[in-house]
């Protein structure tokens, strides 16, 4: 976030139009004892966030991988009728853990 005596990221200033960011300046309420994080702040944030939510987002996306490829293996191993896949739910199926893993 940029603040009046600081200069705006590149991605900051593309993304807002200007009538945007001067109503946003205007409305912006700071307290007189903020202190603006550091870059060194920031990034330690941001690390932290890294090792606590990857590992669980990369076990989310393999165990919906997995979920996927077990649909396949129970059709071609005949369990359709078992496991009722009838008509369109294997495509459904399918489909859903595609978007899932997107």
């Amino acid at each position: 976030m940029a603040y009046p005596d600081q200069k705006a990221s590149s991605l900051e200033s593309q993304h807002r139009p200007e009538h945007l960011k001067d109503e946003i300046k205007e409305k912006a309420v700071i307290p007189d004892d903020f202190v603006p994080a550091t870059p060194e702040e920031e990034a330690a944030v941001i690390r932290k966030l890294d090792w606590h939510l990857l590992p669980f987002v990369f076990l989310l996306y393999m165990l919906a991988v997995l979920d996927r490829s077990n649909l396949g293996n129970a059709r071609l191993a005949g369990m359709e009728d078992e496991i009722d896949l009838t008509g369109f739910r294997y495509n459904w199926l399918g489909t859903i853990f595609y978007i899932a893993c997107k």
